[in-house]
């Protein structure tokens, strides 16, 4: 596909530039207004975006009206959007085009409250945006970022951290600020609060020169992240900022959010009336589904304080939508908020009922985190869980809290046994990958810190398709993190490299044992942690970096190991000497070597018979290989049974 200059100019984020190339051509194509109509709405002139766009249509660029259905998504008309994008619908779009179309769509379908459609759409996109190459191909970062903050909305946060990823890897450096603004809120969600402000912290340095529409999407993600965070006076700071971006950006759809929240912050501070007014002046634009189910709940979680009986009813009713719509993060808030205003009415079994369903979908959505971001607010919910018996279902809610509210203290290990079959083991029970490689790479990148990607692409994947490799990476390190919770791979943007990062939990590793008690010439701990060893390393696995680490470890365990018998054997102590030799032979059952020196220790030990006994053995290992004992064991074998006979 041909690229237009403008488009290029757009795709890296250089909105001003290209209205500028624009403006300077003396007889501009139909094409060339869709691109001059984006390029103006990226600055944040709505109205002349609009109006450049309708005049590509009506001069032939029909695909003019994917941009035209998102400045109507922007302006929270969903109709209109709907009718501009079906003028798509019986058309053959090439790739970059139904990248784009399926985008749009998804934003729409999520606008009209069907959230597992939404990521249907995002989702067809994402598979016409892996056709591109070229510039075209940062549309995926778009697409990606969609995914994610669908996923996130669903509570499906270690999901969406791949989808984040994949996103930065591609978005011009115009977007890594939006990129890690929306990144830090699902940390946030996660209860990962310093990795949160680590993002948050990182994306204000990307944040010179961003367009207005950018910059009010990223003080709306940092006030939603503030608040989770418990900071309310910065959140209340960055969701009013919006308001500002807002008359000037005329992006109804995160005014009217923007809103909501900071109503629900007031709230939070005992400001009912302030919060009122937030609510007052969106009023108008709960026109989705989405948006009127999620002004319900807030607006019953406001009238509960002074008429319990009309705010159950609006929390009810915002339920059974939210329920509908999948949103199952806001209809677990809304749930917790049920429960306080029933305590309110003085129906506490009401209220367990609906702790009880909060309890669901926490062990649904699999975030112990979720619940207290509103419990801060509810006081009668609080007392009420505190009372519980430990064995109660609904429990765990306030052992969640508990957890949250007590000091950190690093107690967790997580134990990586990589000589024989991998596994890591946690505290609570084997985690389970669903890769086979997952704990290859954590092997790896524990011993190669700080790896860039072509490092590991190059060491782990040197015969596979570039593309289908780091994909096969990026899904690894997210099912590492889902696996054990406690290990994350994040990417340091100033080194450009990945790691191992640990959430306060230590990490035992055997090979890494068999290292240090190697440097600290620690036989005893040596063999103590060989003895553990049900193979060679990674014994299921099999890869050019797993071959090379097994002649690399084997030569260094074997040459240690051997010294340290021979100087027993040596000493005379020859009981520690044989059990040294079995736990060696366990690793290389054919080592000429490890053999000659247990023949002779046994003889020394035991005499003839015991010499008979283990020749007998030696014999059986080279026989299950089907193999002959090497002659000079044989010769000195039946040199030693003739002198003594």
């Amino acid at each position: 596909m041909e690229q237009n200059p403008l488009l290029s100019l757009l795709l890296n984020g250089q909105a001003a530039e290209a209205w500028k190339q624009y403006i300077s051509l003396p007889e501009p194509t139909p094409e060339e207004d869709r691109w001059a109509g984006l390029a103006l709405r990226h600055l944040g002139q709505g109205t002349a975006a609009k109006n450049m766009l309708l005049r590509a249509i009506a001069r032939g660029c029909v695909h003019a009206n994917i941009e035209l259905g998102g400045f109507y998504l922007a302006m929270n008309d969903c109709d209109l959007a709907e009718k501009a994008l079906s003028a798509l619908t019986h058309l053959s779009l090439n790739p970059f085009d139904s990248a784009l179309y399926h985008y749009m769509q998804a934003l729409l379908k999520d606008r009209n409250g069907s959230l597992q459609d939404a990521i249907s759409s995002a989702e067809q996109g994402w598979a016409a945006a892996f056709g591109l190459t070229g510039p075209t191909e940062k549309v995926r970062s778009s697409i990606a970022g969609l995914l994610a903050e669908l996923y996130v909305r669903m509570g499906m946060d270690l999901v969406a951290r791949e989808y984040y990823d994949a996103c930065l890897d591609l978005a011009p450096e115009s977007r890594k600020a939006e990129i890690l603004s929306s990144r830090a809120l699902s940390y946030a969600y996660l209860g990962r609060h310093q990795d949160a402000m680590q993002d948050h912290q990182q994306g204000q340095q990307w944040q010179s020169g961003v367009s207005q529409a950018v910059q009010q999407n990223i003080h709306y993600q940092s006030g939603l992240m503030f608040r989770c965070l418990g900071h309310l006076p910065e959140a209340i700071k960055a969701l009013a900022a919006t308001d500002v971006q807002h008359k000037e950006n005329q992006d109804y759809n995160i005014h009217f959010y923007a809103q909501v929240y900071l109503s629900a912050l007031h709230l939070e501070l005992g400001q009912e009336s302030v919060a009122r007014s937030h609510l007052a002046r969106v009023r108008p634009l709960a026109k989705s589904k989405l948006a009127r189910m999620t002004f319900f709940f807030r607006e019953g979680a406001l009238m509960s304080r002074s008429n319990p009986g009309i705010g159950l009813k609006l929390l009810q009713e915002a339920a059974v939508g939210l329920h509908e719509l999948q949103a199952y993060r806001q209809l677990l808030w809304c749930l917790l908020h049920q429960s306080e205003t029933f305590l309110r009415l003085g129906q506490s079994s009401e209220a367990l009922e609906a702790l009880s369903q909060v309890t669901d979908l926490r062990h649904q959505l699999g975030n112990p985190h979720l619940a207290l971001v509103e419990l801060r607010a509810l006081p009668l919910t609080r007392e009420l869980l505190k009372t519980l018996p430990e064995d109660h279902y609904v429990s765990i809610l306030n052992q969640d809290c508990l957890q949250a509210e007590a000091p950190r203290v690093t107690v967790k290990t997580v134990h990586i046994v990589s000589l024989g079959r991998g596994r890591v083991q946690l505290d609570e029970g084997q985690a389970r990958f669903t890769l086979g490689r997952a704990i290859e790479v954590l092997c790896y990148l524990v011993l190669n810190p700080n790896s860039t990607l072509e490092d590991i692409l190059l060491d782990l994947f040197p015969d596979q398709d570039p593309k289908l490799a780091k994909n096969y990476f990026h899904q690894a390190r997210y099912d590492i993190e889902r696996a054990t919770h406690d290990i994350s791979v994040p990417y340091d943007k100033t080194l450009r490299t990945y790691g191992v990062k640990l959430q306060e939990v230590q990490l035992e590793w055997d090979l890494l044992q068999l290292q240090q008690s190697i440097q600290d010439h620690n036989p005893e701990r040596f063999f103590e942690v060989l003895s553990r060893a049900q193979g060679e390393f990674l014994l299921d696995l099999d890869s050019e970096w797993i071959e090379a680490m097994r002649l690399e470890w084997q030569d260094s365990i074997l040459t240690f190991g051997l010294q340290t018998v021979q100087a027993w054997w040596q000493e005379g102590q020859l009981d520690r000497c044989l059990q040294g030799l079995a736990v060696l032979l366990k690793l290389d059952p054919l080592n000429e070597e490890l053999h000659q020196l247990c023949l002779r220790c046994t003889l020394q030990q035991q005499g003839q018979q015991g010499l008979k006994s283990c020749w007998r053995q030696v014999v059986a290992a080279y026989s299950r290989e089907g193999l002959d004992p090497p002659l000079p064991l044989q010769r000195w074998v039946q040199q030693q049974l003739v002198q003594s006979s």
